[in-house]
């Protein structure tokens, strides 16, 4: 585990409060960043008018001129932009909003987590949302086996044996509990 100067704030409504009020270009430390992705947070927030920065545990950054939408991919654990007409209603998704209310930037999303303000000269710049990388996949696996239950009639040890494979193929190690 890493040693950090800081003490590691382990939910999103901590950091997010860490992270509340930070001025505009000074939003995050190197040292937070590294201590989002060892957690498995990711933190979203805007820059200039046309970008949606990711940080911790996914590390991207995109184009929304005008806003946009961002789609998660359970199996590359990274979001990619879509269009608005493309959205999956069962996946989780991002979009950026701009010059919204008293905001430069905010988000909505069907992503569970905590928010926080990024100031900018004393003004309310960005409304930046904080999440847990873990949860969203967890939940897409989930939903996806249980369709894939559901659609071919399986059983809970047969969807259990496709889930370990399909888990162990995507570089996740898996402990199966034998059943007396």
């Amino acid at each position: 585990m890493m040693e950090h100067n800081t003490p590691i704030h382990n939910t999103l409504h901590e950091f997010a409060v860490k992270l509340n009020h930070r001025e505009y270009r000074e939003e995050l430390s190197r040292e937070e960043i590294l201590m989002a992705k060892e957690l498995g947070f990711v933190i979203v927030f805007g820059a200039s008018d046309d970008l949606i920065e990711f940080y911790g545990a996914i590390n991207e950054e995109f184009d929304c001129y005008g806003g946009g939408f961002f789609q998660f991919d359970a199996l590359s654990k990274c979001f990619s932009p879509v269009e608005e007409n493309e959205v999956n209603e069962n996946c989780f998704y991002i979009e950026p909003l701009f010059a919204e209310g008293e905001y430069t930037w905010v988000y909505r999303t069907n992503i569970p987590h905590a928010e926080f303000d990024i100031i900018e000269n004393g003004e309310k710049y960005c409304r930046g949302i904080i999440f847990s990388l873990d949860s969203l996949l967890v939940d897409s696996i989930g939903s996806f086996f249980s369709g894939l239950k559901q659609a071919y009639g399986l059983t809970e040890e047969e969807l259990c044996d496709k889930a370990a494979a399909f888990l162990e193929q995507n570089g996740y190690s898996v402990v199966k509990k034998m059943s007396d």
